[in-house]
């Protein structure tokens, strides 16, 4: 896993236990197993996970296992409407939402939070970097760079918001799942884990 990692340059500290594949014709998530460490075997792959044959023996990796941040579309509005929650309650959402997205323009502290709470802040990426030049001390008002990329931002946030209806979530977040090949888990049971940074002790439930 940690080779994998490393491949892909994904500039994380800590290696990842999961990773959605391609691999000769089989597609899927595989998790790290402890007991092929060391082994002749790297790789166990589940029948069901063949969608077709292909001599093509080159592992690529889709994505590996992190902490997303969670969104409401129009699809989840619709369903949690008919399950009786109420108009207002995504009207609120929404503007909270908006009213983040103007105050990214002109605070600085709010800009780092909000970015850092709605991204997975990829590496190498403009986002990525005005987050580091918000830490390093650059004010969003008098930085033309800093500017121009929250300009951004929230042109592209608010696009998707009048389009999909996509409102963030604070308390929510989307995980890559696995099934249980130790079978420690009881039926109806799922283990999570959440780091949401790099840095932070993870939480367990």
């Amino acid at each position: 896993a940690s080779k994998v990692a490393e491949s892909t340059n994904q500039g994380r500290k800590l290696t990842p236990s999961a990773f959605q594949i391609r691999f000769s014709g089989y597609k899927g998530v595989v998790a790290v197993n402890q007991k092929l460490a060391g082994g002749s075997v790297h790789l166990e792959l589940r029948k069901s996970m063949r969608k077709f044959t292909s001599d093509h023996y080159q592992l690529e990796v889709c994505s590996s296992a992190t902490f997303m941040p969670a969104f409401l579309n129009r699809q989840i509005i619709l369903l949690l409407s008919c399950r009786g929650v109420k108009g207002r309650v995504f009207v609120r959402k929404q503007t909270k939402m908006i009213e983040k997205l103007e105050s990214i323009l002109v605070d600085s502290n709010v800009a780092k939070k909000y970015i850092r709470k709605t991204n997975s802040l990829p590496p190498n990426s403009a986002i990525t970097a005005a987050v580091r030049m918000i830490e390093a001390g650059f004010d969003v008002k008098s930085e033309p760079f800093l500017q121009d990329v929250l300009q951004s931002f929230r042109a592209v946030q608010i696009d998707d918001l009048r389009k999909k209806a996509r409102i963030f979530v604070k308390k929510a977040g989307c995980l890559m799942g696995v099934i249980d090949e130790t079978e420690t888990l009881k039926y109806g049971q799922v283990f999570v884990q959440i780091r949401q940074d790099e840095d932070d002790s993870p939480v367990r439930g």
